[in-house]
């Protein structure tokens, strides 16, 4: 079940470009993978040594290499027209104008306050101090607009 879970939410997510590979890989997500076009001579020896000395090789990452013991392969790049995608910008920066969304740069979640099940609050450490958002909805919301600046 729990496995399931996951692959539902990685297959409303990825946009694989490569080989069909209707077990592992999904298309018409927003966020943009593709296998290395031309990958640097070394990568694929080095995928070849780890052969030779007993350490199973895949096609990609994903799939057989994340169910077993690991292995080494080539990594799948998430570059579109020679540039990098960000899953950030590829998944969430269409949504940057809401109003209930708030981007703070430089700042690592460090917890998140829940009641029970449900998330009320987060812990972040931003310039340096930890700060802990208000239980209240409105009171976060106000915190986390004097607390944003631009990335």
């Amino acid at each position: 079940m729990e496995l399931r879970i996951g692959t539902d939410i990685y297959r409303r997510v990825e946009d694989w470009h490569g080989t069909p590979d209707p077990r592992y890989r999904w298309i018409g997500g927003p966020v943009f993978v593709q296998p290395a076009p031309d990958p640097n001579p070394v990568a694929p020896a080095m995928v070849e040594g780890a052969r030779s000395v007993g350490i199973p090789t895949f096609q990609n990452q994903n799939g057989l290499m994340m169910e077993g013991d690991g292995g080494a392969s080539i990594m799948d790049l998430r570059v579109r027209d020679g540039k990098r995608q960000p899953v950030f910008r590829s998944y969430a920066f269409a949504y940057m104008d809401r109003p209930n969304l708030t981007v703070l740069c430089h700042a690592l979640v460090t917890r998140l306050v829940m009641s029970g099940k449900q998330a009320n609050g987060v812990e972040i450490v931003h310039d340096g101090k930890v700060q802990r958002s208000p239980p209240e909805r409105r009171s976060y919301y106000r915190w986390a607009r004097s607390t944003r600046q631009r990335c």
